[in-house]
């Protein structure tokens, strides 16, 4: 039923809202130009995103939708994370926080953790990068979220890669590649075709790229890539 109201809300320009407003259904509108502002979001109409984030925010907080409110919170940082607005995007998904805490939602306080150490390492805090990472780590292994762990070990993986930090980079890229292929993730490919890249920057051949899987994957057996996430970190 939710796939059917992001295409009807996209397709008929706005008839589902008008069909929700005749028959009071404010959740539902607020449901659905969240919807439609994430179509928009995702097609990089940041600005239409945001008009129709704040119509689903208002009504939100009117009908008392906390969790509804916090997603809409994170959309929101979300667009100032993709517009460079940092210091914007760290107060919203801070609201965003404070509601997931508060309502019990830890894979969304687990994301927004996950968000806020992105921040800090665009700014080049490297230190609270690694603690907040840390926190999404653990809540998504506690609740089983495996995609979202392996997105998280892939996001410290690009920023060792940036830091030179190559052979951490190539493990955790290598662990996160593991995870998805596991569960059979379509973010797999993604990932894969990353592995690929550090494997030929390091000049592995089909032998040595094995190699790094099978490490990675005693690495990650030993302590669920604690220590590979040290090790991204070390000496900063």
């Amino acid at each position: 039923m939710v796939e059917i109201g992001f295409q009807l809300a996209a397709n008929e320009d706005g008839s589902v809202t008008a069909m929700l407003q005749a028959i009071g259904d404010r959740a539902g509108e607020a449901a659905t130009w969240h919807n439609v502002a994430t179509i928009d979001l995702n097609e990089g109409n940041y600005a239409e995103a945001r008009e129709k984030l704040g119509k689903a925010l208002a009504m939100q907080q009117a009908i008392g939708n906390r969790a509804g409110e916090a997603g809409t919170w994170h959309q929101l940082a979300t667009i100032d994370l993709k517009e460079g607005n940092y210091a914007e995007a760290r107060e919203k998904f801070g609201r965003s926080l404070e509601i997931n805490q508060a309502v019990g939602d830890r894979a969304g306080e687990a994301t927004t953790w996950h968000q806020l150490a992105s921040i800090d390492l665009g700014e080049g805090n490297y230190a609270e990068a690694r603690e907040k990472f840390g926190r999404s780590l653990a809540m998504r292994q506690a609740i089983g979220d495996r995609a979202g762990e392996a997105a998280t070990l892939a996001q410290i993986a690009v920023s060792a890669w940036e830091r030179q930090n190559r052979e951490s980079a190539a493990r955790l890229m290598a662990a996160s590649y593991s995870i998805l292929h596991a569960i059979n993730s379509g973010d797999q490919k993604v990932v894969w075709t990353n592995l690929i890249g550090i494997a030929s920057a390091l000049e592995l051949d089909q032998e040595g790229l094995n190699a790094l899987l099978r490490e990675a994957a005693e690495h990650y057996q030993r302590d669920r890539g604690e220590e590979l996430v040290r090790q991204a970190f070390e000496g900063i």
